[in-house]
């Protein structure tokens, strides 16, 4: 269903990404934090999902730099929004695609607005997954910032993450391990926090007005990571 991993070229950065069979349209996930695209789209949560999308376009999953089958960054920098966002277009380039339609997941919200603002041309529509803008703004469950990243990572690597972050899924032991060999394949317990607090501080407010592309979101009401008001 999906191609072997390929990688095209971000500056010297190698972009890891797999494709679906051509279709009316590309359709680009933006990956929540860490990805791996060697396995996201055949864990059982999402296979079903991901060959639905494909009878829409082409689905494309890319890992972002610094995680999963992309390259991290040599110098020991962190990556930066301009980066991500190129690495979209990196990707886009390789395969000679014009424009895609991006599906942008929790914390990637801020790198699709980039990319629909600073590239319109090339940006047929922006639809966010569980979204929210501003990562600053107070919550109503109680959790702090460094709270909720601490309890993230003590789950890391285990699968359960995924329960708490989607109770009403489908659950067992296989749901479980594939999760968490993905995790570990995606990110260290350390690089996942240190990109969670980088994902903390992308504002999105002051760059969606300036997009021309038009924007959906679609938020549950019973997400417990991102409350619905987050996504307003």
């Amino acid at each position: 269903m999906f191609s072997e991993t390929r990688y095209a070229l971000n500056g010297d950065l190698r972009i890891a990404y797999r494709t679906s069979r051509e279709g009316p349209r590309d359709i680009v996930f933006i990956p929540t934090w860490f990805s791996n695209c060697e396995v996201l789209p055949e864990l059982p949560s999402v296979q079903g999902w991901a060959e639905a999308m494909t009878s829409l376009g082409r689905v494309i999953f890319l890992d972002l730099s610094g995680t999963g089958a992309s390259d991290s960054f040599m110098s020991g920098a962190l990556p930066t929004l301009e980066q991500w966002a190129d690495s979209i277009i990196a990707v886009l380039d390789d395969l000679g695609s014009r424009e895609a339609v991006l599906l942008a997941g929790v914390g990637a919200v801020a790198t699709g607005a980039l990319f629909a603002a600073t590239h319109p041309s090339r940006t047929a529509g922006l639809v966010v997954l569980e979204g929210f803008a501003d990562p600053t703004a107070e919550r109503t469950d109680g959790l702090d910032s460094e709270e909720l990243i601490a309890a993230i990572v003590s789950m890391w690597g285990t699968g359960e993450l995924q329960h708490v972050w989607n109770p009403d899924m489908p659950w067992n032991e296989e749901i479980r391990a594939g999760w968490a060999r993905h995790d570990r394949l995606a990110a260290s317990p350390g690089t996942a926090a240190v990109m969670m607090t980088l994902a903390g501080e992308l504002d999105a407010t002051t760059v969606l007005p300036t997009r021309r592309a038009s924007m959906n979101n679609s938020h549950p009401t019973n997400a417990p990571s991102t409350p619905p008001e987050s996504g307003k």
